[in-house]
């Protein structure tokens, strides 16, 4: 994210920041409930399964040939762990379906439960959504217009993209390492990030206007 923003690349930094905000808010939320820790590590199986049906389409009989992965062992996963993620369909007539997360909670409940990085899901989820996924917004982005009236690709360097992106994911990896400090209390970082705490706040501020 830094290599792309400070090339002037905030479009693909944005892209990545999303990524990083939600492995945060999930870590965050698993320091806070660890007893879910095994429905996060058992939905892989799901995961899994999920894959399987588009690697035969795909790859036929012989997408898993010279590997150690079976067809059988992942049914086999899968059913062990299916029933503890079949969330309710209709309320009326009593359906089920597979959940298509490990958390019955959406991932926008999570982040709200998230402390600091709950008020970050703007700049660290909404706005990197429009960019991630392929909706108008994240064309119009990179189009300008000419003087013509035509339409053409925005060459420029996207700088206030970029900035937004830094400023996020370095509040994003403090918070993170404040998690990892609360966890496992590692001698001598709660000193350290107060130091960076206030480094960021020193780097971030904007500049006093000029007299």
């Amino acid at each position: 994210m830094f290599l792309l923003s400070a090339n002037g690349y905030g479009v693909g930094a944005t892209k990545l920041l999303r990524t990083l905000y939600e492995h945060a808010v999930t870590l965050h939320y698993l320091s806070e409930h660890p007893d879910e820790l095994d429905n996060f590590w058992d939905y892989s199986y799901v995961t899994e399964h999920k894959l399987l049906k588009p690697m035969l389409e795909t790859f036929g009989s012989q997408a898993f040939e010279g590997s150690s992965i079976r067809e059988a062992d992942i049914e086999e996963r899968f059913s062990s762990v299916k029933e503890r993620f079949m969330i309710t369909d209709c309320k009326k007539y009593g359906s089920k379906r597979l959940n298509h997360t490990w958390n019955k909670l959406d991932f926008v409940a999570m982040a709200k439960q998230a402390g600091t990085l709950g008020a970050l899901i703007v700049p660290g989820y909404y706005g990197p959504l429009t960019q991630a996924h392929s909706h108008f917004a994240s064309l119009a982005s990179r189009l300008t217009l000419l003087e013509n009236g035509g339409v053409s690709f925005n060459p420029d360097a996207q700088r206030k993209q970029s900035d937004t992106a830094l400023i996020t994911a370095h509040n994003v990896i403090l918070q993170v390492l404040e998690i990892q400090n609360t966890q496992f209390e590692i001698q001598g970082l709660k000193g350290k990030l107060q130091v960076c705490f206030q480094d960021f706040i020193d780097i971030w501020k904007k500049p006093k206007a000029k007299p």
